[in-house]
């Protein structure tokens, strides 16, 4: 790829997938990350940043990769997702509950790439998620006090096995601890930072 003019800086999207799932660290941009081994997910998320990494010193451009929480807006698939089974009246927690849920809302993305393109100190992965330690049991909570319906109907870990396989029910059923430590190094001020709030925004 040959640039007439290079830009003044690179912005990549990729996810808070690359990190291990089920695990009780707090990940931040500089851990260390293990091989993600047969991980589609990780593996996906590596190479999109190893492609940006190699952009970005091929033509020496400062490069930001967002690595993107579960993302929450008016127009986002995962909203819809969610939603439709507290309308049904059978919303609540997935497995144990206890996974952590990562998130950030659709304006603080904008926020963020804004932040990025204005703050020359800021380069390479940044973690696009909010401060808040937030569970899938806190989520379904907000959902069902914002869409007033009950939110009784546990799904157990086995039947999310056995309707989305293997490689999908994972990503529902285990989280990881994220912090956006760079973002809060460069006094980035989110828009949302409450997870109902955000919800409530999305669900109006």
């Amino acid at each position: 790829l040959e640039m007439e003019k290079k830009p003044d800086v690179y912005i990549c999207g990729s996810a808070i997938g690359i990190y291990p799932r089920n695990s009780e660290e707090v990940f931040t941009e500089d851990t260390l990350l293990p091989d993600p081994g047969t991980d589609w997910i990780r593996r996906l998320c590596y190479s999109t940043e190893s492609a940006a990494n190699m952009l970005s010193e091929k033509h020496e451009v400062r490069t930001c990769i967002l690595r993107l929480g579960v993302v929450i807006g008016k127009e986002a698939k995962s909203i819809r997702n969610m939603k439709l089974p507290f309308l049904l009246g059978v919303g609540g927690e997935i497995g144990s509950g206890k996974q952590a849920f990562p998130w950030i809302h659709v304006d603080d993305v904008c926020k963020i790439i804004d932040h990025c393109c204005a703050n020359e100190t800021l380069n390479g992965p940044i973690n696009a998620v909010t401060f808040a330690s937030d569970t899938n049991s806190t989520l379904t909570a907000a959902m069902a006090s914002l869409l007033h319906r009950p939110s009784f109907f546990r799904t157990p870990a086995f039947i999310m096995k056995g309707v989305f396989g293997s490689h999908r029910a994972p990503l529902l059923l285990e989280g990881m601890k994220v912090a956006p430590q760079r973002l809060k190094n460069s006094n980035f001020k989110y828009r949302y930072s409450d997870l109902k709030s955000a919800l409530h925004e999305a669900l109006s």
